[in-house]
């Protein structure tokens, strides 16, 4: 029996990749029967796999005397084997009382939370954060009551999956379960030839939490009454559902950066991958094109709405009721329309646009109008704005230098392609009139902006401010101006961004508006051409459209 669990475990290891070489395996270590049986065939393992292993045990404090028993036996075997172990004391009670949830759930995410904490630190002392494993223990009967119960509250495909063997964390870590395909009776004959006595839960045989009545009575009673194989059966049905599921969720993601790129935004990567770490501040919205979610059949139409808000922090408590919410309003398609999710998180229908909000990124108020204060991050960002005079001269050998940079070729060579000036100058303006995902510029003539404003070209530089609206701004046109308000209704940018958008002024006389065509509007006239002699530049970067 022995060998033949200890198989199964290298099996699934190596089936579903959970561990390979060089990684750090981190075990949820409780002492009983499941944690300790991987505990003992990853010890076995971990000289042929070649991966080092940890152990970190939770004490929720629920079974005063008995938890700290548990404690000192996990010690006790830990130390016998020479693994690392890492301890940590939670009131499990307490957080059930203060987050509204049951005494199971509670210490559930108190234990995912304990085990992240020191992934991290391990990652810290060396680990690659991609190498770095979480073990838990669930086995086979654990994916039927899983199944069942998920079932019981009329899950969809994706919640008959049941659990996969390995899954990414809300911290980015792979939480992997290699006892899955293991019944819990081969895991008792397993520690009985082993010799291993583990600890036990009495609160397991108490039907208290739905779990337990399940596992205790629901499951016997199909197997008696219906099917002596339910286990086999429920854990067969998760397998179809997964395959299923993984399609879709493919099906979904494509849809979802195609929803993304068309509402102009840059995708947003997976929440808890690296990706996301590196990715700057968190994120507190994704917007997507209307039409594209609208066109999805409604399978991948809701996973897409799911995935919007799990990139944004939302990861459960998105039920029916809110997807039929969100329908609605995708359906009817109304400006400025909105629902309310869980967690203070919002989806609002903007100018063909689904705004998928966290808290954080919701308008503390409703815009008042052109007066209304800026918020903080345009006077954040305008400190990565600048403005640059050069004369045609400077210029040319700006432009040289870079193209010859880019080409790879020596400052002291010439580039390997003569251009004309002007076909340089015009190549330099066309690259640079951009407005982009957080940044834009462009190039103005610095000696017909100069005359607009009344100014010597020397002091555009200090005339110059990169600001949010303010009351009286008015963009110059052929004929005429246009007050910016007018111009940000009609170039339908969301009211809740119209004061975060830089705008390059010289007073009440707005220079350039980035955001909302692919080049940024500037003041007629004052634009760059080809026999423009002296250029002012104006790069904006920060928060942009």
């Amino acid at each position: 029996m022995t060998g033949m669990v200890r198989e199964q475990v290298r099996r699934v290891i190596r089936t579903y990749g959970l561990i390979e070489a060089g990684d750090q395996v981190l075990l949820g270590f409780s002492g009983g029967p499941d944690s300790l049986c991987l505990f003992d065939v990853l010890c076995d393992l971990r000289e042929e796999l070649g991966f080092t292993l940890a152990c970190i045990h939770v004490n929720h404090g629920l079974r005063p005397g008995e938890a700290e028993e548990d404690q000192r036996f996990v010690e006790t075997v830990c130390k016998e084997r020479g693994v690392d172990l890492s301890v940590c004391a939670a009131d499990c009670a307490a957080a059930a009382r203060s987050l509204g949830l049951t005494e199971e759930e509670a210490g559930r995410r108190l234990r995912y939370g304990a085990f992240d904490r020191r992934a991290a630190a391990l990652a810290v002392q060396g680990a690659a954060p991609r190498r770095v494993r979480i073990a838990v223990a669930q086995n086979r009967n654990d994916q039927a009551e899983t199944v069942l119960q998920r079932l019981l509250r009329g899950t969809g495909t994706d919640g008959l999956a049941g659990m996969d063997y390995v899954r990414t964390g809300e911290e980015g870590f792979a939480v992997i379960r290699p006892l899955l395909d293991t019944d819990r009776a081969d895991i008792e004959a397993y520690l009985s030839a082993r010799g291993l006595a583990p600890r036990r839960d009495r609160t397991n045989e108490e039907n208290t939490y739905v779990r337990n009545r399940i596992r205790n009575e629901l499951l016997p009673y199909l197997a008696d009454a219906f099917n002596p194989n339910i286990t086999e059966a429920l854990t067969r049905a998760a397998a179809n559902a997964r395959e299923d599921s993984a399609y879709l969720k493919t099906l979904a993601e494509e849809r979802f950066f195609d929803a993304q790129t068309a509402a102009g935004e840059i995708p947003l990567p997976p929440a808890g991958t690296p990706e996301s770490k590196t990715a700057g501040a968190p994120f507190d919205r994704v917007n997507m094109d209307l039409n594209t979610v609208l066109a999805a059949p409604l399978p991948i139409r809701h996973r897409v709405l799911r995935l919007a808000f799990e990139r944004i922090g939302l990861t459960q408590d998105i039920a029916a009721v809110h997807i039929a919410a969100m329908d609605r309003l995708i359906e009817e398609g109304r400006t400025s329309s909105e629902t309310s999710l869980p967690g203070g998180y919002v989806m609002r229908i903007g100018y063909g646009v689904i705004e998928c909000l966290t808290p954080a990124g919701q308008p503390a108020a409703e815009e008042a109008g052109e007066g209304t204060a800026p918020g903080g991050s345009g006077r954040d960002a305008a400190a990565m704005c600048r403005a640059d005079v050069y004369t045609r001269e400077e210029l040319l050998t700006l432009i040289g230098a870079k193209s010859r940079a880019a080409d790879g070729v020596p400052a002291e060579e010439p580039a390997a392609k003569a251009l004309s000036e002007e076909e340089m100058i015009l190549s330099y303006i066309y690259s640079k009139n951009f407005s982009g995902i957080n940044e834009a510029a462009c190039v103005l003539d610095a000696d017909k902006t100069a005359a607009l404003l009344a100014v010597p070209w020397e002091e555009l530089r200090e005339r110059i401010e990169f600001r949010p609206r303010r009351p009286g701004d008015r963009l110059p046109l052929k004929e005429g101006s246009k007050s910016i308000q007018d111009l940000m209704v009609d170039e339908k940018i969301p009211k809740d961004r119209r004061n975060h958008i830089l705008l390059a002024a010289a007073g009440s006389v707005i220079l350039c508006v980035p955001g909302g065509k692919p080049r940024p509007r500037c003041a007629a006239g004052c634009t760059a051409g080809r026999r423009t002699q002296r250029f002012l530049v104006l790069e904006m970067d920060g928060y942009v459209w």
